[in-house]
C-alpha cells in the first residue's frame, strides 16, 4: 500500500513538471513581465473607460495583503479517556461501573485571525502568483473537577493494572490548531467572453500544514498526578490546478475561484505521557507503577484540497484597490491530536484516526497593481 502511495506521488508530480515544460515551451517568464512597461502611480485616478470593450483587467506585478477571520472546524467529540468504555470495581460490598466524566465537547467551532500575502504578475495572457497564508485558531480548555478516566487495562502478570477508579481532583485540557500554506501558480488569462468578463485557469503546486495540539494535566487523587500531550502535524503537498471568473463593472471587480488538489498528506503525530508520577499510586493501585511514554508515528495518506473564493474588488485609484471576500477549504483525511490518543495501559500510545476539516472565512485587504 506504501509503495501505491509513492507512486501515485511520482506520477501527480510528472504531470506537474510535464504542464510546466509545455508551458516554458510557449513563452518562460520566471522573474518578471518581458514586454510590460510599468506606471506605478498610486494616487492618479482610475477611469474605467479607458479600457474602452476591453474587460479591464490590469496588468504588471501586483501584490495582496488580506486579514482573515477564519472559522477552523473543531475535532469531533471524543471522551478523555478511553472512549465509550466503562470500568467496574468491587468496593468491599458492591460492584461500581465508572465511565469517562470528562470529553472534548468543549472544542467549538470559534473563528480566529490570520494573514495572507500573494505576489505575482500577469504580461498578456500569461503571469505568475505566489500565495501564502496562515491562521490561528483560538486556545481552547477545560477545567473540571473530580473527574473519572477510564483507561483500557490490558492486565499484566499479576491481574489487572487498577485494582480501583482513576479520579483526579483537577483535570484541565486544552487544544489549539494552526494553519499554513504556500501556493505557486502559472497563470493563463483566456479571451474575454461575450458579455466581458474573463476566465483564468491556473495551475502549479500546493503546500498546507495544519498542526494541531491537544494537551491533559491531570492533580491530585490516589493514582497520582498525571499528563499527557500529542501534536499532529499535517504536512498536505501535491499538484494544483484552478480557475478563475473575473467580471469588471466600472470600479468594482467581481472574482469567483475555485481550485483542486489531488494531494497526500504526510502526517506526523507525537506523543508524551506521564502517569502516577510521584510515587507509586495509593488506594489500592498496587499492579501500577509511574510509566512515562513518549511515542511517534508516521501516516501518509490521499487527503483532496478544495478550495472556493468569492471575492468584490473596488478600485480606489488606479494602482490601488480594496478588496472584501469570503474564502472556504476543505480537506478530507486529517488528523487531530484529541482523537489519536490511545488510552491503554501501561502506557499511552497512539492510534490511526482520519476526518475531515473544514475552515472558512472572510478577508479584508488592499491590492496594490503596476
Amino acid at each position: 500500500m506504501a509503495i501505491h502511495r509513492k507512486a501515485t506521488w511520482l506520477v501527480s508530480l510528472v504531470i506537474v513538471l510535464t504542464s510546466a515544460s509545455l508551458a516554458t515551451a510557449q513563452k518562460y517568464q520566471p522573474f518578471g513581465p518581458l514586454e510590460y512597461q510599468h506606471d506605478l502611480d498610486p494616487f492618479a485616478p482610475f477611469d474605467s473607460e479607458e479600457f474602452g470593450n476591453d474587460p479591464g483587467l490590469q496588468e504588471g506585478f501586483f501584490a495582496n495583503y488580506d486579514r482573515l477571520y477564519w472559522i477552523p472546524k473543531s475535532p469531533s467529540t471524543m471522551d478523555i479517556g478511553a472512549n465509550g468504555q466503562t470500568q467496574t470495581f468491587n468496593n468491599g460490598t458492591v460492584l461500581e461501573s465508572f465511565s469517562n466524566s470528562a470529553d472534548t465537547g468543549f472544542l467549538r467551532d470559534l473563528g480566529g485571525w490570520g494573514n495572507r500575502w500573494e505576489l505575482g504578475y500577469v504580461d498578456g495572457n500569461e503571469g505568475w502568483l505566489i500565495s501564502v497564508f496562515d491562521t490561528h485558531g483560538r486556545f481552547q480548555t477545560l477545567d473540571d473537577t473530580a473527574t473519572s478516566v477510564v483507561f483500557s487495562d490490558p492486565g499484566g502478570p499479576g491481574g489487572a493494572l487498577l485494582l480501583a477508579p482513576v479520579i483526579f481532583d483537577t483535570l484541565t485540557a486544552s487544544q489549539q490548531s494552526e494553519l499554513k500554506n504556500w501556493e505557486v501558480m502559472k497563470i493563463l488569462r483566456l479571451k474575454p467572453l461575450h458579455n466581458g468578463s474573463t476566465i483564468e485557469l491556473l495551475y502549479g503546486v500546493r503546500y498546507f500544514k495544519l498542526q494541531d495540539n491537544f494537551g491533559v494535566e491531570a492533580v491530585g487523587g490516589d493514582f497520582g498526578d498525571s499528563d499527557w500531550g500529542n501534536e499532529v502535524r499535517n504536512n498536505v503537498i501535491g499538484p494544483q490546478a484552478g480557475i478563475r471568473w473575473l467580471d469588471r463593472r466600472g470600479d468594482w471587480r467581481f472574482d469567483i475561484e475555485g481550485r483542486f488538489s489531488p494531494a497526500f498528506n504526510f502526517q506526523k503525530a507525537t506523543l508524551n505521557a506521564n502517569l502516577a508520577q510521584g510515587g507509586a499510586p495509593g488506594g489500592g493501585f498496587i499492579n501500577f507503577t509511574p510509566t512515562h511514554t513518549s511515542q511517534t508515528i508516521n501516516f501518509e495518506q490521499f487527503s483532496p484540497i478544495v478550495e472556493l473564493r468569492a471575492e468584490t474588488n473596488y478600485q480606489f485609484t488606479r494602482n490601488v484597490a480594496f478588496r472584501l471576500g469570503w474564502t472556504g477549504i476543505y480537506i478530507d483525511r486529517i488528523g487531530r491530536a484529541n482523537n489519536m490518543i490511545s488510552y491503554t495501559l501501561p502506557g499511552l500510545g497512539l492510534k490511526r484516526h482520519r476526518e475531515n476539516f473544514f475552515a472558512h472565512g472572510i478577508n479584508m485587504g488592499i491590492e496594490i497593481n503596476h
